[in-house]
């Protein structure tokens, strides 16, 4: 094995091991996220929607499908 693969192994294996991590960090958010989300059930029941919309009340149904007017504004991208 030359200088340059051994390198590129070593290079590989800190890369993987990064990316290993970051895949970890992403589930154990993912699983505190339910969590949080399921105590929440047990303590407000189906009344915890509210604690993650606005405006559940609202006319949002009727809405749908609607432009909303801060993406009219919006500059349009040109390739």
């Amino acid at each position: 094995m030359n200088k340059h693969s051994a390198m590129f192994e070593v290079m590989m294996g800190i890369e993987n091991s990064i990316l290993n991590k970051d895949a970890v960090e992403s589930a154990l958010l993912s699983l505190k996220a339910i969590r949080t989300y399921e105590r929440d059930r047990r303590t407000h029941g189906v009344r915890r929607v509210e604690l993650y919309y606005e405006d559940i009340e609202g006319d949002w149904l009727e809405k749908w499908g609607e432009e909303d007017e801060s993406e009219s504004k919006r500059p349009q991208l040109t390739n």
